[in-house]
């Protein structure tokens, strides 16, 4: 089946809306895939897999996308529809986010990779810190619902990316988040954060900055627990009020 064809039949489905990332966005995303020349995709929460069926249209013939989703609505659902060809350019895994980029993704590099799995901030978070290890320098990384109020675990991932980029002078990435139209029957409005990669060590002086407060919890012990959440959020709305916390 042709994937425009199929793009149809998912937008019909019952589930599409208000659950599947708004066809606008994944247009913008598209044509972001498009512009950087990217070849190889990660999306982390395949749901219908209207994404990265839409996706494939915006990569080389010889380009790939990998979508990984612990439920299998799409596999069962609308791959089997795919034509052989696309479904040689698209790889679905069955499983959790984390052990995928863990075990199953290793030593592929990707050039953009799409975040729109669980959006509980240790989920989101964990996404996003096993995704560097996937990373070279110049991908993106795109974050759905980024300024959505439903969904605040997503916007404290990226305040703590602020927050770790501003210790390194802004040297690890650049982040620009903004919103999107607002969805329809008073449905918030999801906004995007795209994050582009500034260093080939990123994933490393990232990971310090971890192993650091995690040293500082062990350091502390009579005083109360250091939470690296809380204290880059703080960091992060000082240094948007101008002040100096150093």
């Amino acid at each position: 089946m042709r994937i425009e064809h199929l793009l149809k039949i998912i937008e019909k489905d019952p589930n599409f809306y208000p659950w599947s990332t708004e066809k606008d966005c994944v247009e913008f995303i598209a044509t972001l895939i498009i512009i950087t020349q990217s070849k190889i995709i990660l999306e982390l929460g395949t749901f219908l897999g209207y994404t990265s069926i839409y996706l494939l249209k915006s990569i080389p013939s010889d380009g790939i996308v990998f979508t990984v989703d612990i439920l299998d609505q799409f596999y069962s659902k609308y791959f089997k529809l795919l034509s052989k060809k696309d479904k040689n350019r698209l790889t679905f895994i069955h499983d959790t986010t984390v052990n995928a980029l863990k075990y199953k993704l290793n030593k592929i590099t990707f050039d953009a990779i799409f975040i729109d799995a669980d959006h509980e901030f240790k989920s989101c978070f964990s996404d996003f810190t096993y995704s560097l290890c996937h990373v070279k320098k110049g991908t993106i990384l795109i974050l759905h619902d980024a300024l959505n109020e439903a969904t605040p675990g997503v916007k404290q991932t990226i305040n703590i990316l602020k927050g770790i980029n501003f210790i390194f002078k802004n040297s690890l990435f650049e982040i620009i988040s903004f919103s999107t139209p607002p969805r329809k029957f008073n449905v918030p409005a999801s906004g995007i954060c795209i994050i582009k990669i500034l260093s080939e060590t990123t994933w490393l002086y990232f990971r310090l900055a971890l192993l650091l407060f995690q040293i500082i919890n062990l350091c502390i012990p009579n005083s109360p627990s250091v939470n690296i959440q809380s204290i880059l959020e703080k960091h992060v709305s000082q240094f948007i009020k101008g002040k100096n916390i150093f």
